[in-house]
């Protein structure tokens, strides 16, 4: 894949909203206004509930992806409902690929677009973004392979940086397909089908460098197989998401891969390496911001 025409055509298809996707997608990158102001419409609880949820994962990808290219959000966009938390472990990555810094620096900017739109759509209901640690020890259930924990170190590494993209971008297209279903309000909808349009893409691109230097580099594939492994296993199964025996990897109609649903639950059981107890911990050590408990059951 020639990743150079793979960010040119993205590119043009979010000028051009050549699809309802795009079209969605542009409404995500309109503008960088961080400002906090009423939504058009009150929305409805369930629906600020759903996007303040996604918002928290969407702060973790910021920081994730600015901190390694020492651009990480202005701080008007991190106010809001709950306690401001800072921000621990995150640095620089020294890129020795540049296709890859200059992917992190796409991301980076993807995501703070992503944390606009919702803040817009959420006005005075937004949540602050919560105490984050971009390098936590994660510990998966039982059997879990120790080794897995690697993926969480991006030092000064292209391959920490990949490994940590894929843990953590693989759950936020997977858990707003969930959401989705039960969003009501229908600029609400519009703004997390943007953010879905973008987590599709940005999750695909990192698989493809996952794969790419996997051929070279066969450890590469066994860490990030084994980051899947305990993934799955902190989020545990749930039928009425992820039917049991289900692929992970889902085609649609003509053959394109499409991400798997994860609930709320399985989203932060693997996100804060706890399977069964409070929902603190890993990335998330004080919990997530502005989401009632209703929605985390």
């Amino acid at each position: 894949m020639r990743l150079r025409s793979v960010f040119a055509r993205r590119t043009v298809l979010g000028l051009l909203g050549a699809s309802t996707a795009g079209a969605a997608t542009c409404a995500v990158l309109g503008g960088h206004d961080g400002s906090v102001s009423p939504a058009p419409a009150p929305l409805p609880p369930g629906d600020v509930a759903r996007l303040n949820f996604v918002l928290n994962l969407v702060y973790l990808g910021a920081q994730f992806h600015g901190q390694a290219v020492a651009q990480a959000p202005a701080s008007d966009l991190l106010t809001g409902v709950g306690r401001l938390g800072a921000v621990r472990g995150g640095h620089p990555v020294a890129f020795s690929d540049k296709v890859l810094d200059r992917y992190a620096s796409e991301a980076a900017g993807d995501s703070v677009a992503q944390i606009v739109a919702l803040r817009r759509r959420l006005g005075s209901a937004t949540a602050a973004q919560p105490t984050l640690d971009l390098a936590p020890a994660l510990r998966g259930p039982a059997g879990t392979d120790a080794r897995s924990n690697t993926v969480l170190d991006r030092s000064t590494s292209d391959r920490g940086y990949l490994l940590g993209a894929f843990f953590i971008g693989d759950t936020l297209p997977a858990v707003t397909r969930t959401l989705l279903a039960d969003i009501a309000d229908a600029g609400a909808q519009t703004t997390l089908a943007g953010i879905l349009a973008h987590a599709i893409y940005h999750a695909g691109v990192v698989r493809t460098l996952l794969v790419m230097r996997a051929s070279a580099d066969p450890s590469i594939g066994e860490v990030a197989g084994l980051a899947g492994a305990m993934q799955r296993r902190l989020a545990g199964p749930d039928p009425e998401v992820v039917p049991e025996g289900a692929s992970a990897d889902l085609m649609d109609i003509a053959g394109i891969p499409i991400p798997f649903f994860r609930s709320v639950n399985q989203v932060l059981r693997a996100l804060t390496s706890s399977a069964n107890g409070p929902q603190t911990g890993g990335f998330f050590p004080s919990g997530i911001n502005g989401v009632p408990p209703e929605l985390l059951r």
